[in-house]
């Protein structure tokens, strides 16, 4: 079996967490061994070890959240020598760094010799959620935290004052940085789907018929009575009912539940954006990657709601 670069990869994934308050979830994987030869025999090793890091009190207070990738040598005994390559939010890369270098592996063995290797290491940072309930926003500064020097400002803007999609938060700000929720994504996708039926309605054209979405219901329930969990006070609750009512879109587990409060990954994103709106929908940016964990924050979405509504608009027009 050849051993140079072919990321073959070990590890487990890790479930969907629920914010109920600050979280860190963490992978781990053997990525490549840095040998410049094959293996006949090679048996990569797999974390043992697996350091948490502690939450930063600046991202708790400014909940502020998302993934840190890092690419770390590993010596022949499974310890960290060094990080390689880290990236993601400067305020969380510092903890992640630390509890990387704390991790352990099992040796990697290359016909039946211990080896260094490359690890991918995965700390995806989960702030709590602000969803007692949503506010909407008529201008760029109803957004106390969106400044004009701001990550995603020019998107936001765009989302707010001509798009009138943006909300935000109990506390009026935005949050960009916190991680889009199931219940988030439902909002932005019933706003969305209302926007293009008004824009539709405008243009003499309906929207189903002109088959700018499809339903995505593959438990074919009826009522949001049949949806587990899901209670009349949550901001989202709406929004989950006029997408089953108006657009048959039912974003439910196998199990029938819904669980708004839990975080969505990119890949979760891409996969329900694909199912609904079609490939032609999907921004050229955004792909699935072999991250199965990595996060996506309200910051990440607006983008890629904008990059989107381009092409969905464009077959709305004459």
């Amino acid at each position: 079996m050849a051993l140079a670069h072919d990321l073959d990869r070990v590890g487990a994934e890790i479930p969907a967490v629920a914010q109920k308050r600050e979280t860190v979830t963490t992978s781990a994987t053997i990525i490549a061994a840095s040998l410049g030869k094959s293996c006949q025999d090679l048996r990569l090793g797999q974390s043992i070890q697996l350091s948490e890091p502690k939450y930063p009190s600046e991202a708790k207070s400014s909940r502020i959240g998302g993934t840190i990738e890092i690419t770390a040598e590993i010596d022949e005994n499974g310890n960290v020598l060094r990080v390689e390559k880290i990236s993601g939010n400067k305020v969380l890369q510092g903890v992640a760094m630390m509890a990387a270098m704390r991790s352990k592996f099992s040796a990697t063995l290359c016909d039946k010799v211990k080896t260094r290797v490359l690890a991918a290491m995965t700390y995806t940072f989960l702030p709590t959620a602000l969803m007692e309930s949503y506010s909407t926003a008529a201008r760029i500064e109803d957004f106390a935290d969106v400044k004009s020097d701001a990550p995603f400002y020019a998107v936001i803007l765009d989302l707010t004052e001509n798009q009138h999609l943006a909300y935000g938060y109990a506390d009026g700000n935005f949050h960009a940085e916190s991680m889009l929720t199931r219940g988030d994504f439902a909002h932005f996708l019933r706003l969305t789907l209302d926007l293009l039926a008004g824009k539709a309605k405008f243009a003499g054209k309906n929207l189903s018929a002109a088959k700018i979405f499809s339903g995505f219901n593959p438990q074919k329930i009826k009522s949001v009575e049949s949806i587990k969990g899901l209670k009349d006070k949550e901001p989202y609750f709406e929004s989950i009912k006029i997408l089953l009512q108006n657009y048959d879109i039912a974003l439910i587990d196998a199990d029938l539940e819904f669980r708004g409060r839990n975080a969505m990954t990119e890949n979760e994103v891409i996969d329900l954006w694909t199912s609904i709106f079609g490939e032609d929908a999907l921004p050229v940016n955004f792909k699935k990657t072999e991250n199965f964990e990595r996060s996506f924050s309200r910051g990440d979405f607006a983008l890629f709601l904008q990059e989107s509504l381009g092409v969905l608009t464009y077959k709305l027009l004459p």
